[in-house]
């Protein structure tokens, strides 16, 4: 953006040991569209940007809350997301009130993928996979920071967290809520809660997104 501002949306979608993410967004540079897989990641300059609340229209794709229409090229295909699961408050909490360098919004933590994508010829069927989906908006993302996301868990739960550095009236703090960027599409997780020293859920999953900025 113009401003030196930035956009993005990210779309997450698994399929069996298979993971497709799109992060449509606009930046100094221009928009974009950027594109992750079990096989690398490439990214496509896109001719032009569209907002309409959490619906992109860019080139000839649409990303939006209830689904993906994609021609890029090379990667073509159309995807129905159902059982949206969105949070029933904003996550950034109080911070949400603060002037911040970059906020953060889930738009689902989880939902269930139907459709077909194919990328360099092969096709990679979605029936009934599952999905998650989140934005960020700002001026820049954190110097530090930890990134970590999986809905696939065993026993069914769902998490999203991130702890960043975060500069404020002139100092900074550390925040829970995107030098070297490190990021896997299959991480390992495991993860324990407790209450008042009670372990009240254990679950574990090899399928985590995480993302981490040293």
């Amino acid at each position: 953006m113009s401003d030196g501002r930035f956009q993005g949306w990210y779309y997450k979608q698994r399929t069996g040991d298979y993971m497709l993410t799109f992060i449509p967004g606009r930046a100094a540079d221009g928009p974009f569209v950027q594109m992750i897989d079990s096989n690398g990641t490439r990214r496509f300059a896109m001719p032009d940007f569209h907002v309409r609340g959490d619906t992109v229209r860019t080139g000839g794709c649409v990303f939006s809350p209830t689904g993906l229409h994609i021609r890029l090229p090379g990667v073509t295909g159309d995807l129905r997301y159902d059982g949206r699961k969105p949070l029933r408050s904003d996550i950034m909490g109080p911070f949400a009130h603060l002037p911040m360098q970059c906020r953060h919004g889930v738009v689902s933590m989880g939902h269930t993928v139907h459709g077909r994508v194919t990328v360099d010829g092969q096709t990679h069927v979605f029936g009934g996979g599952s999905g998650y989906a989140e934005k960020d908006s700002g001026r820049s993302f954190p110097k530090s920071y930890l990134w970590l996301q999986c809905n696939d868990f065993t026993p069914p739960c769902a998490l999203m967290l991130s702890i960043a550095h975060i500069p404020f009236l002139g100092g900074a703090f550390t925040g829970s809520m995107t030098e070297t960027i490190r990021e896997s599409c299959d991480a390992h997780v495991h993860l324990r809660l407790t209450q008042a020293g009670r372990t009240i859920l254990v679950c574990e999953s090899d399928r985590a997104a995480c993302e981490r900025r040293i």
